[in-house]
């Protein structure tokens, strides 16, 4: 790179990373180096580099390889990064560090520069859904291995099947992935590199775009990892003074024997003399709370954090201030008195931790590589580590005498010493980390069966975790969220459609889940059962305590505490298959149910109302972050009965609605409204023509931002001038209580019964399989017209409901159904699964981007 070049990488660095009031960050020689691989479209598979030296960096090399083109988009780049950490992480560093972009891209790149969006899949944050509204533009999305990972395999937790293919298709075309520290997610990195070089998985035709990368982090590279060459530090690197100081960072370390709650305890007060910042990892959640009450008595609770994963998302980024108060955080203030931090393996990835001392008990070697990271990180002093080891000979498939053999070998057990005894025997640490847990194959035949979205059921769909966790018997995770507000009445009078109506529009949001063991689980909601059957006998015995939903946020159960004591009380099986019903979906549980300690785990003698982000007692910005209010309504005059506009839902808690009180939901539209809200103005109507020349306007914007050949935009504007003329049918105008003047493609009120089945996408479908206009067209295009057009709103995959509204019934029209199945299928092995859920996600962009700027023209007028 020339000296002109590096010099202004280097203010352009400076002036993306650096935060408010600290001194301006200068890249180091490595950034330089992958700034400028990437910015000619050479991306490496694997960065390996050590612990402390920045690797979420990466997205800043990344962003200012696109910003130093003319255009600020980099041709030969992904528009699209995706940042996954595993979900062990508590507090998630890369999440923090993107959010800051927002406010610097623009110093950075310059004031002509685009916008950027960014997106965190993740804990407290909210998907505004940007990054899939706008497929043209650069998207920096933060996420876990399993929202994105389900996301990319066409199985979005928490995503409304009809959206499936928009985030799919666009997480599998013109992404890069960066999976950091890919040696914790060994099964997903494996995955994510066969759907990056796999072409069996792909189409005959990939799509105008760039294709789907994929980019390793970690510290701790396996041989066999690496395809090509791993991308590492040089010698310009090793001579730089902030990383030779990092590198050398002196770390002590010793091994005693024994690792009880007592041993580690009595470990953390030797080190007391010699720094104010402890940090002690343990194996276990039991141990660790052991150990944490041992020092909390000796020292007092405000002196002892307790750092564990199993706790809601909302409690896990408070952690993030508790830790910077106590000054574990990098960079943070160090404490005036002793602090001790104990943690499991949630404090081992995505979190700056940095410890003056550590205790820790003996793990298998990779995570003893992190866990040794989260010592002296800065290098600005001498480390003592002592090893408590309790003599066991294996743990999750790792060999730990091979462990003890590599850690007796450390002098010192600095990132430079750790590196240099991995490259020298590399055998012996494969043999000391954990083993690779088994997965199934990932096939093109699984691909398509998660691809055929709108089928419930299909007996050839595996579930998608094993393909992002492996088979792993100890891991199955449970999701339970308390709620102040439940869509029930006292008498238990509620419809499950109702119930799901109710969570459509106030959604389970991420920050409000907590995810644990099926074990942990079992044993909490045993005690709780009981527990709470004795003090509520003066509660009406058939009130519900929890609504059961499914992957698809549907409700498919609501129980009452009698069943649940039933339940308990019957055989053993009852009990588990209970809790087996619950695996994939959600347990959603009344605040007064309790068992939830302040800190968000999970605590059987916890009387207390839970904390819920819809009652009173939310704090406001979590309120605020779930993105709806939920109020029980007294005054039923004030509300309009039976509203089921996006933004509002009223459920009746009395059997005489018209009179009964309610609960009132506020929030905004959301993925799983988008086909009701499709025809609803809040404003003036809009007639369908303008609808049609809207929506072509937008494709061609798009089609230019995404610098589409004509053929392709050709494509996507006959599916604009034809996709909603099925709204013209005499049926869908009555039911949606149309104007005259029309037709129109939104009113501002409507009833979907009244519709009676008919989809207005088949209705176009019927008029567009006989328009003149399209007869011209190769066959394979003329498919892919008449595909986005039954596909604009996630059906046709493969089925779409076959009644033809003001064209007659189902039975005549089967024929045209049926041929928009194996359409699907045509498609489907030309672009592939990801290729064709593309072309549906631009489309569907453009639809989007004409109804918001109909509504922002509507307020302005």
């Amino acid at each position: 790179m020339c000296e002109a070049v590096m010099c202004d990488f280097a203010r352009r660095f400076a002036a993306l990373t650096t935060r408010e009031g600290r001194p301006a960050f200068s890249p180091f020689p490595w950034q330089e180096r992958l700034h400028a691989r990437l910015a000619a479209g050479e991306i490496p598979t694997t960065v390996d580099l050590p612990t402390g030296l920045g690797k979420t960096s990466v997205i800043a090399c990344w962003l200012l390889a696109h910003a130093s083109h003319p255009t600020f988009l980099n041709p030969a780049l992904p528009r699209r990064l995706v940042y996954v950490v595993d979900r062990r992480a508590v507090v998630d560093q890369a999440s923090e560090e993107v959010a800051r972009f927002t406010g610097t891209w623009k110093a950075a790149a310059g004031p002509a520069a685009p916008d950027i969006t960014i997106a965190t899949l993740r804990g407290q944050h909210i998907d505004s859904g940007e990054w899939a509204r706008h497929p043209a533009k650069l998207s920096v999305i933060v996420g876990t291995v399993d929202m994105i990972g389900s996301r990319l395999l066409f199985s979005g937790y928490g995503v409304s099947p009809r959206m499936r293919p928009v985030h799919a298709g666009l997480l599998g075309l013109d992404t890069l992935l960066v999976l950091d520290e890919a040696h914790l997610a060994p099964v997903f990195a494996d995955v994510v590199r066969t759907v990056a070089a796999d072409p069996g998985l792909r189409g005959e035709l990939a799509p105008p775009v760039a294709p789907f990368r994929m980019m390793a982090l970690s510290a701790t590279q396996r041989p066999h990892d690496a395809a090509t060459a791993p991308f590492r530090l040089d010698e310009a690197d090793h001579a730089h003074p902030v990383i030779a100081q990092r590198l050398a960072a002196e770390k002590t370390l010793e091994r005693r024997e024994g690792a009880s709650p007592e041993d580690l305890g009595a470990a953390a007060e030797d080190l007391v003399s010699l720094g104010h910042r402890i940090v002690i990892f343990v194996d276990s959640r039991q141990t660790a709370e052991k150990v944490a009450r041992l020092l909390a008595k000796r020292h007092g609770d405000d002196a002892v954090l307790l750092f564990t994963g199993a706790r809601r998302g909302w409690e896990r980024t408070r952690a993030e201030q508790q830790l910077r108060e106590a000054g574990f955080l990098a960079d943070s203030e160090p404490p005036a008195a002793p602090r001790f931090l104990v943690a499991t393996a949630a404090g081992e990835v995505g979190v700056d931790l940095d410890a003056d001392h550590a205790v820790m008990d003996l793990v298998s070697w990779e995570r003893m590589v992190q866990r040794l990271g989260r010592v002296n990180r800065r290098g600005n002093g001498k480390a003592r580590v002592i090893v408590c080891d309790a003599g066991q000979e294996e743990i999750r498939g790792a060999s730990l005498s091979d462990c003890r053999a590599l850690l007796d070998r450390l002098g010192d057990a600095g990132p430079a010493a750790l590196a240099a005894l991995a490259a020298e025997e590399p055998d012996l640490a494969e043999r000391a980390s954990s083993g690779r847990p088994l997965r199934p194959a990932l096939v093109r035949a699984e691909l398509d069966a998660w691809s055929l979205t709108g089928l419930r059921e299909h007996p050839g769909r595996a579930p998608v975790a094993p393909f992002l966790r492996g088979w792993v018997e100890d891991e199955v995770q449970l999701r339970l969220v308390w709620r102040h507000h439940l869509p029930v009445r006292a008498d238990n009078s509620q419809s499950l459609s109702e119930c799901t109506a109710f969570f459509e529009t106030a959604p389970v949001h991420l920050s409000e889940v907590l995810e644990a063991e099926i074990g942990q689980v079992s044993d909490w909601l045993k005690k709780r059962i009981r527990m709470r059957h004795d003090a509520l006998e003066q509660d009406p015995p058939a009130t519900a305590v929890g609504l059961v939903l499914d992957q698809d946020s549907q409700v498919v159960r609501v129980v009452t505490l009698p069943e649940l004591r039933t339940i308990l009380n019957g055989p053993k099986l009852q009990f588990d298959r209970f809790l087996g019903s619950l695996v994939g979906g959600t347990l959603v549980l009344d605040a007064r149910f309790g068992g939830l300690s302040p800190w968000g785990l999970l605590d059987a003698g916890e009387d207390v109302p839970a904390v819920t982000a819809d009652g009173g007692n939310a704090p406001t910005d979590w309120a605020a972050v779930i993105g709806f209010s939920v109020d029980r309504e007294t005054d039923p005059a004030e509300t309009e009965h039976g509203s089921r506009r996006p933004e509002r839902m009223r459920f009746p808690l009395g059997a005489e609605e018209d009179n009964a009180p309610a609960l009132v939901v506020r929030g905004p539209a959301r993925e799983a409204d988008e086909t009701r809200a499709d025809a609803r103005s809040r404003g003036r109507p809009v007639l369908l023509h303008n609808h049609l020349e809207h929506v072509r306007t937008e494709v061609a914007a798009l089609s230019q931002a995404l610098g589409l050949p004509e053929r392709a935009g050709a494509i996507l504007d006959h599916a604009a001038r034809l996709h909603d003329v099925g709204k013209a049918a005499l049926l869908w105008q009555q039911a949606m209580h149309a104007p005259a003047g029309g037709p129109w493609a939104k009113t501002r009120s409507g009833d979907g019964r009244a519709l009676a089945g008919y989809r207005h996408e088949f209705g176009s479908l019927l008029a567009a399989e006989e328009d003149p206009e399209l007869a011209p067209l190769a066959a394979e295009d003329r498919d892919l017209v008449l595909h986005l057009i039954a596909t604009h709103h996630g059906w046709a995959r493969p089925f779409i409901p076959a009644h033809g509204g003001d064209r007659g019934p189902p039975s005549l029209n089967e024929t045209v159904a049926h041929a928009a199945a194996l359409r699907f299928a045509r498609l489907q092995r030309r672009w592939g699964p990801w290729g064709l859920a593309w072309w549906e996600a631009v489309f569907r962009a453009a639809d989007w981007a004409a109804s918001v700027r109909e509504e922002e023209d509507r307020a302005d007028g």
